[in-house]
């Protein structure tokens, strides 16, 4: 990886670490924070361009649905926005995606380890 892409990769990195700081509950914070860490370290030796262009596109996906998701739950206790069920952080995997066997695995682990920070099933 480039230099550029190296500070690219850090910069989103860090805008992660503090959208999950300022905006998720104490409890999603600490098991966000660890599988970014994990998931940002697994991929720092990786040199294909499509698997690294993949990997940044859908983390800075994930940045924009958690600030959009936070600047919705604003809104909602601004009292400009009524609550539903769709300003709730993470969102539901249409049936249609498909998964690598690896991510199915990464997936069921993460589902489990939600369970166990005792976070709601969504």
């Amino acid at each position: 990886m480039s230099a550029v892409g190296k500070e690219s990769a850090k910069t989103l990195y860090r805008s992660i670490l503090r959208a999950h700081k300022r905006y998720l509950p104490r409890e999603m914070k600490g098991l966000g924070d660890s599988y970014v860490k994990s998931e940002f370290n697994m991929f720092k030796k990786v040199t294909n361009e499509g698997q690294l262009k993949q990997f940044y596109t859908e983390w800075n996906r994930y940045l924009d649905q958690l600030l959009q998701t936070a600047r919705t739950k604003q809104s909602v206790s601004a009292g400009s926005l009524e609550l539903s069920s769709d300003h709730a952080f993470g969102k539901h995997l249409p049936a249609d995606v498909s998964l690598t066997d690896e991510q199915a695995i990464q997936l069921q682990k993460l589902k489990e380890e939600t369970k166990r920070a005792g976070l709601p099933d969504h």
